[in-house]
C-alpha cells in the first residue's frame, strides 16, 4: 500500500518494538575527587591572557565608599500611588427604569 510518499518498489515493515535491557546497579562506584587548590592571580591573568581577555578587578577601597554612598541615600520611591478604594454601600439596591416604551 502507498501513500504517495513511498519510492516505488519498496516494501515497509512494521517497526520492531524495543526490548527494555537490564542495566547492573553500581552504587559502590562513586569516585570522590578533591577541589583544585585556587590558583594565584598570575595563573588566572595566564589563562584569561591566553583566551584573548583581560582580567578586570574592583578596588575594594572604592567599593566600600561606594557603598556606603549608596546605604546614605534615601531609598528611591518606585511605583505609582494606589487607587483610593471607596467603600461599598451596605443599603439596599433598588432597581431603577432607565427607559420607557413609548
Amino acid at each position: 500500500m502507498t501513500n504517495g510518499h513511498d519510492a516505488p518498489g519498496h516494501d515497509h515493515q512494521a517497526p520492531t518494538p524495543a526490548v527494555p535491557v537490564a542495566i547492573p546497579s553500581r552504587a559502590n562506584d562513586i569516585v570522590v575527587t578533591r577541589a583544585a587548590a585556587p590558583a594565584d592571580k598570575a595563573t588566572l591573568n595566564a589563562i584569561v591572557a591566553s583566551a584573548g581577555l583581560h582580567w578586570v578587578e574592583s578596588n575594594p577601597g572604592r567599593v566600600e565608599i561606594a557603598q556606603r554612598e549608596v546605604a546614605a541615600e534615601p531609598a528611591a520611591k518606585l511605583g505609582r500611588e494606589p487607587k483610593i478604594v471607596v467603600p461599598v454601600s451596605a443599603a439596599p439596591l433598588t432597581q431603577v427604569e432607565t427607559r420607557t416604551n413609548g
